[in-house]
């Protein structure tokens, strides 16, 4: 990924066996795996494989969604860069449906250590499996389906896109 001059190594990825978890990393100086950025975690929400990364141009976070169709990560949120430091470690996301929020500290006094609390919601965007599943539940009887076999947050959400 990216240049050499971004990571002192050119970056990749790499499975952490513990946490199952793919880590963007370099190579040390001893060939050693580092990762690039630490709080980079790849995680599952509602059946949805998401990741948290941050942009080499801009000190902003960015939310990633792994499209299952085109094999690929989309950025669907990317925080807006502020001269406040953001506390990555502490940043706590929640995937309910199709709406997402992400809590999050940011420091606010750097002389005496005081951090703001910061809270995002946003909604997602559909991806092509959405706009699939949402034509099939215009049909009333794959509609009936849908009530007695979906959970009630992906179909009034699938109903709504």
């Amino acid at each position: 990924f990216g240049n050499k001059d971004n990571f002192r190594g050119w970056s990749h990825l790499s499975l952490d066996l513990d946490s199952l978890c793919w880590k963007r990393c370099y190579e040390d100086d001893r060939g050693d795996d580092v990762p690039a950025f630490p709080y980079c975690n790849y995680f599952t929400a509602c059946d949805e494989l998401y990741k948290i990364g941050s942009t080499p141009s801009a000190p902003a976070l960015c939310l990633y969604r792994f499209d299952d169709t085109t094999n690929q990560w989309i950025k669907i949120h990317q925080s807006r860069p502020s001269g406040n430091r953001l506390k990555v470690s502490e940043m706590s996301i929640t995937v309910s449906g199709s709406r997402v929020y992400m809590i999050g500290s940011i420091e606010a006094c750097e002389d005496f250590g005081c951090y703001l609390r910061e809270v995002t919601v946003f909604e997602l965007k559909p991806t092509l499996v959405d706009h699939s599943m949402a034509v099939l539940l215009r049909n009333e009887t794959n509609r009936e389906v849908a009530k007695r076999m979906l959970p009630k947050q992906i179909t009034y959400g699938l109903m709504r896109d």
